[in-house]
C-alpha cells in the first residue's frame, strides 16, 4: 500500500466496523460476519483483492503505531527528542477505546460500607508479615529434552548436536548410573 490516501481509507473502513476491533462488541467473536466484512473491505479497497492482504495491512499499521508509542515513551524517559509522528497515527486513536463498553455506560459501582473493627493489638501489622514467595519446581531433564525435541520438530530446524553432547544427553536421559552418581544436588 503505497499511497497515504489508501491507508487513510483502509483505517476509516476498519473504524466503521466495530466488531473487527472492539472486544466488547457483541459480534467480536462472530468470525463468519468478520470474514464477510473483510471481504467487503477488500472489494471496497480494490476489486477482486484478497481480504487477507488488507487484514495484514491493518495489523501492520497498528503495529507501527504501537511501536511509535513505545519509542515515544522511551524518548521521554531518556530525554531525547521524539521521532516524527506517523501521519495516520491520530486516525487510529479509536483503538484506545477497544475495551470500552457498548453505549458508553461505565460499570455500576457498588458502594462498600465497612464497619470499624475496633482496636487492633498490632500497631504495624505489615511489619509482622513476611513475604512468602512460591518456589519453582524444577523441571526434570527428560521433560526439558522432550520439549526441546518437540520444538525442534515443530520448527523443522537443523538442530544438530556434537557427538559428545549427544552422548552426554543420552546418558542423562537414560536414567543410568551416570545420572544417579554424577549429578549435584543444588539447594
Amino acid at each position: 500500500m503505497k499511497t497515504a490516501k489508501a491507508k487513510l481509507k483502509l483505517i476509516a473502513l476498519y473504524e466503521d466496523h466495530k466488531c473487527l476491533w472492539n472486544q466488547r462488541n457483541k459480534d467480536f467473536f462472530n468470525f463468519e460476519l468478520k470474514d464477510r466484512i473483510w471481504d467487503a473491505i477488500a472489494d471496497e479497497m480494490k476489486a477482486d483483492s484478497p481480504s487477507g492482504f488488507w487484514k495484514h495491512m491493518i495489523h501492520k499499521l497498528r503495529y507501527k503505531v504501537e511501536m511509535e508509542r513505545i519509542q515515544e515513551q522511551g524518548a521521554k524517559f531518556s530525554g531525547e527528542s521524539p521521532q516524527p509522528k506517523l501521519f495516520y497515527s491520530d486516525n487510529l486513536l479509536f483503538l484506545n477505546h477497544m475495551f470500552d463498553r457498548e453505549g458508553g455506560k461505565p460499570p455500576r459501582e457498588i458502594p462498600m460500607h465497612l464497619k470499624p473493627s475496633g482496636p487492633t493489638l498490632e500497631k504495624n501489622p505489615s511489619r509482622n508479615l513476611r513475604h512468602v514467595q512460591e518456589k519453582r519446581k524444577r523441571t526434570p531433564i527428560r521433560e526439558k529434552m522432550a520439549s526441546l525435541e518437540k520444538l525442534r520438530n515443530l520448527q523443522n530446524s537443523k538442530f544438530v548436536l556434537s557427538r559428545d553432547a549427544f552422548q552426554k544427553i543420552q546418558k542423562i536421559t537414560s536414567g543410568g548410573p551416570y545420572y544417579l552418581t554424577k549429578t549435584k544436588i543444588r539447594p
